[in-house]
């Protein structure tokens, strides 16, 4: 396993490293492929922000015996929503990817004082080196902190998923989500479902979810009480019955009861309803992982009791994941790269869920 951060940005560390190689002659482990024809990134977590051609790298090793080379891009991985929201839960929030940033948050150090990006080059050599060491073992850290939790929970996706863990990392939750829907569930895409449009341009959504108001974050809290729902969009999918196979169905079409009325007439316009004779993929996908986030828990309960703390932590980051890819398939319905995208879903969800006026 290779790690770096942000390593795939245009005049990167794998980028830089490789240009030094041509230099000097030197045989470089880094192979770069940029197409001749350039596409449209499937993924919005895919799109690392640069401006410049995309671009495929990958790295070979001497002496590797055959075994496969990870490359996990620690930066990526804090990027991801499903990370941030792990983190998030854990009272570790980050508001910057910066590697001095997402240090200081979760290992309590920072960079290297004195020097920076802009500026190594013009330092001395072995003020140069201790700058590239220090970012590389702060990379490391934050890879093997706490047990190696951030390669846990992601590894612990890839088992649910059935995706090798590099497809984790270097994806999004569509891709995960596909490849449940599709060799977990063995479902296909539904025929009927309603593709979200194609961007116009980067700055377009092709689908608004639900408004996050705006809060300032406080210092300090008295006489608090949190009130939490547990695993909100995923059970009012649950309660409604939506997903794209089971959306305007054709069993159901003529009976009354089966209609979905919002608080929105826009929404209630378009006459949507759902099936009363079989429930849908998500809602099924849903309560099969919830059923085993529930056996997970047990597992931890029970290894607490025991003072096992390996299996405690095992069974915790193992329930954690779970409960973090079920949160994550309401959004992908907006994603047009999405094999099973739907808007019909996305928006049903999301106005399904503002119905009750407590929530």
């Amino acid at each position: 396993m290779v790690l770096g951060y942000f390593t795939h940005l245009d005049k990167s560390d794998w980028e830089v490293l490789d240009q030094r190689c041509r230099f000097w002659g030197i045989e470089s482990p880094v192979n770069i492929f940029i197409p001749p024809v350039q596409l449209e990134y499937e993924e919005d977590e895919e799109d690392n922000g640069s401006k410049g051609p995309r671009k495929f790298i990958s790295l070979r090793m001497k002496g590797h015996h055959g075994q496969d080379i990870l490359d996990v891009d620690v930066g990526m991985l804090h990027k991801k929503d499903i990370v941030r929201n792990f983190f998030a839960q854990n009272n570790i929030v980050y508001n910057s990817l910066e590697l001095d940033t997402v240090a200081r948050v979760r290992l309590l150090r920072g960079k290297f004082k004195g020097v920076t990006g802009a500026n190594v080059a013009s330092q001395k050599v072995e003020l140069q080196k201790a700058y590239g060491k220090d970012d590389a073992e702060l990379c490391y850290d934050l890879a093997t902190e706490n047990r190696d939790i951030l390669i846990a929970i992601l590894d612990e996706l890839a088992n649910i998923v059935h995706l090798s863990f590099q497809k984790v990392c270097n994806t999004g939750p569509a891709r995960s989500w596909a490849n449940y829907y599709r060799n977990v569930m063995n479902i296909e895409p539904a025929e009927n479902r309603v593709i979200p449009k194609k961007k116009k341009s980067h700055a377009d959504k092709t689908y608004r979810g639900g408004k996050i108001l705006p809060y300032e974050r406080l210092k300090s809290y008295e006489n608090v009480t949190v009130y939490d729902f547990r695993q909100l969009y995923p059970n009012t999918a649950i309660q409604n019955n939506i997903a794209p196979d089971v959306i305007c169905c054709s069993c159901c079409k003529d009976d009354p009861t089966a209609k979905i009325v919002t608080n929105d007439r826009n929404i209630n316009a378009k006459g949507y309803w759902t099936c009363r004779r079989r429930r849908g993929s998500y809602p099924q996908a849903v309560l099969s992982l919830t059923e085993l986030r529930a056996h997970y828990e047990e597992l931890q309960a029970e290894a607490v009791k025991n003072n096992d703390k390996e299996k405690e932590i095992e069974y915790g980051l193992k329930q954690q994941a779970c409960k973090l890819f079920a949160n994550s398939g309401y959004g992908v319905y907006g994603n047009r790269h999405f094999e099973f995208a739907d808007v019909r879903a996305a928006e049903l969800i999301n106005y399904c869920l503002w119905q009750d006026k407590s929530v």
